[in-house]
């Protein structure tokens, strides 16, 4: 008996910490109803370009090599970088996600 105990909490365990990753990520209908995809350097979104790989760089960390992958985008609105994040983390989930706004440094303003 203690042993499906176990064996029942580890798999909620299991259970939980996937649905906290898949919230980041989106599904192959969520892409294809938004539009999303990558086309060399650039991320579209319905036939427009709305964001270009500014930079790639591999980081050491923790003992660990970590791709980031950099994007600039005209998008000012921390929804829309948000999503863009998350098209590319679906995309590249092995790699540190970057989306700026390509206005230069600017803060965003509070809403």
């Amino acid at each position: 008996m203690k042993r499906i105990n176990v064996i029942i909490v580890m798999m909620s365990i299991l259970v939980l910490a996937s649905c906290g990753v898949g919230k980041l990520m989106m599904s192959d209908e969520t892409i294809a109803e938004l539009g999303y995809s990558v086309d060399g350097w650039n991320v579209v979104k319905k036939g427009e370009v709305v964001g270009i790989l500014s930079s790639t760089e591999w980081e050491l960390y923790g003992n660990k090599l970590v791709r980031e992958i950099s994007v600039a985008t005209s998008f000012t609105k921390d929804e829309d970088m948000k999503e863009i994040a998350m098209f590319l983390h679906t995309k590249f989930p092995d790699a540190k996600i970057e989306v700026n706004d390509d206005q230069g440094n600017s803060f965003p303003e509070k809403k």
